[in-house]
């Protein structure tokens, strides 16, 4: 069977322990490591503290490829994988931590008899009958099965003798498995702890899992132990308490969406003159870029292993030393059905039906969608999507393409962007990421609609007057639809052809368009120019009575018919 083991320190002073006689000790089965390998794996011959402090571990990997921390573990054993991290606490990925994630074990691996493991290390000698060694958890954690301890008290002899829980698992002095601490008595009398013949420093080694951990739910969250050695009632303390973190959370995927922010960004715009099929100053006629998402793991590289000196710069799966990639199998596996990417708000009437689409893209590998509507397009993301996605190093641009056959509609307000990421595993989080707010693209020019246009001859008389209120001169074109929607004339030129001067206003009247073209009943006159900015008024009075009240077509009744 293969055992994992995820050790730390509680103690000062590093020691050495036989971790033959520690399996045997406490029932487990440590395949394919001699006493020195042994050692070399738990780390207990390394003496020495961090910056903070704390007790320094040796680190051990499953392959000779790790040796160079220290080279103790060039010969370790790969029948058996025994792991460690100098002074550092397990870090789990947070998306593991969904409500129904709480009655579950950690570390959690190959099989459920998976345990992590600590020892405290004993200063100086301990010169009473007895004494409790006690083990709490803080931020709501529990023990999960039963802790085991032995005290290494001859490392020559190579022996680590087992340890009772006080009173016996779950009773009310000892704890044990369900609560949040553990009380191992140790009699001195016959465990003789820092006497003057004992030239090695003894320990207490603690092999257990944790569960009710949802308090690392939250990114950043730490679960600790505390390490008590004191008499029993009236008590007092023999050894220095000490306090570390055993397990700590970290956001496994981070989300960057942005929208398109480049230098010619706000160059992108829908040709007018194209009637809203295309786009000018893109990458292509059909084609334009409002954002960019990137997804990358904590752990970017194909070999992230946990160690010394990278241990606590990624986040891992519920084993405690796999790294966490989404997408792949295991416990990043993603459900495709509910890991997406919407897009709300959006100017898809282009890119419901093909060609037209929605794509992120590298430049060499795309994933696309056909929009829902002209507002909406939702991407259903596959474990392949997200390998692909975690491997675009500059993220994936989000790119509309048009159909050529249908205008892109304009918005009033930027489109809005969201990544929620569901994993296969029910019981861990669905993380939403913050909405973004997306690159909106604008006309070329000016697009102007006047509506309930009346046929020459009508008892109502138009005149629309249209005044460039930009600095540069320009065209205006006309389309006109009659009252079922038939268009009349498309495109067509006012003023002869001639441009409107800049700051200038031309007055069309119904004879005007009677030129272009016939229509029945109230027209709708749709004008589209590249001048960056025109005022459109369209008003009507009764014909032939000059005192009667004029009244403005134009949206609003303020003149500005126009969007751009």
């Amino acid at each position: 069977m293969r055992k994992n083991i995820l050790i730390t320190s509680l103690g000062i002073k590093a020691v050495a322990l036989s971790m033959g006689s520690v399996a045997l000790s406490l029932g487990l089965n440590l395949v394919g490591l001699d006493s020195n390998q042994a050692q070399a794996a738990l780390g207990l011959n390394v003496l020495g503290s961090d910056t903070a402090g704390n007790a320094l571990l040796h680190t051990a990997y499953t392959t000779a490829a790790n040796a160079g921390d220290a080279g103790a573990d060039a010969n370790l054993s790969t029948t058996a994988t025994v792991l460690g991290w100098t002074g550092k606490s397990t870090v789990y990925a947070s998306e593991i931590f969904g409500s129904g994630f709480a009655s579950e074990k950690l570390p959690y691996a190959n099989t459920a008899s998976d345990t992590a493991a600590v020892y405290y290390a004993i200063d100086g000698s301990i010169n009473v009958t007895k004494f409790d060694a006690k083990f709490t958890l803080d931020n709501g954690a529990v023990f999960g099965d039963t802790p085991k301890a032995c005290l290494d008290f001859d490392i020559s002899a190579s022996n680590c003798t087992a340890l009772s829980i006080l009173g016996g698992d779950k009773s009310t002095s000892g704890g044990g498995s369900g609560k949040n601490y553990v009380v191992f008595q140790i009699d001195t009398a016959n465990n003789p702890i820092g006497t003057p013949a004992d030239t090695t420093t003894d320990a207490i080694v603690l092999m257990y899992n944790i569960t009710s951990a949802n308090a690392l739910a939250t990114s950043g969250s730490k679960i600790q132990m505390t390490a008590t050695m004191r008499t029993p009632d009236p008590g007092y303390d023999v050894n220095p308490s000490s306090t570390i973190t055993i397990a700590e959370s970290k956001q496994g995927v981070k989300v960057e969406l942005v929208p398109d922010t480049g230098i010619d960004a706000d160059d992108d715009r829908i040709t007018v003159a194209s009637g809203g099929l295309e786009f000018a100053f893109t990458k292509a006629t059909n084609e334009a870029k409002i954002g960019n998402l990137k997804v990358s793991n904590t752990c970017a590289s194909d070999n992230c292993t946990i160690g010394a000196a990278i241990s606590q710069t990624f986040a891992h799966t519920t084993n405690g030393y796999t790294a966490w990639k989404v997408g792949t199998t295991g416990d990043a596996a993603v459900d495709s059905a509910k890991s997406t990417f919407t897009i709300t708000g959006g100017q898809f009437a282009a890119s419901v039906t093909a060609p037209g689409k929605v794509e992120l893209t590298d430049g060499s590998t795309t994933i696309s969608t056909q929009a829902t509507d002209a507002d909406t397009a939702v991407f259903k993301l596959t474990g392949a999507n997200f390998v692909s996605l975690t491997g675009f190093s500059t993220g994936a641009d989000i790119n509309i393409i048009a159909d050529n056959n249908n205008p892109v509609n304009l918005v009033e307000n930027a489109p809005i962007g969201q990544l929620a990421i569901a994993y296969s595993n029910t019981k861990f989080q669905t993380i939403t990421y913050p909405s973004v707010e997306l690159k909106k693209i604008k006309q070329d020019g000016m697009r102007c609609t006047i509506y309930n246009v009346p046929v020459l001859g009508s008892a109502d008389k138009v005149a629309i007057r249209i005044t460039n209120d930009s600095g540069v001169d320009g065209i205006v074109n006309a389309t006109l639809y009659d009252g079922a929607g038939t268009e009349i004339f498309a495109s067509q030129p006012l003023n002869s052809g001639d441009a409107i001067k800049a700051g200038a206003t031309l007055a069309v009247f119904a004879a005007d368009l009677a030129k272009l073209g016939t229509w029945t009943g109230r027209g709708v006159l749709v004008l589209t120019t590249e001048l960056p900015s025109i005022e459109v008024l369209g008003l009507l009075r009764e014909d032939g009575d000059e005192a009667a009240p004029l009244t403005n077509l134009s949206t609003g009744a303020t003149g500005d018919s126009c969007t751009n």
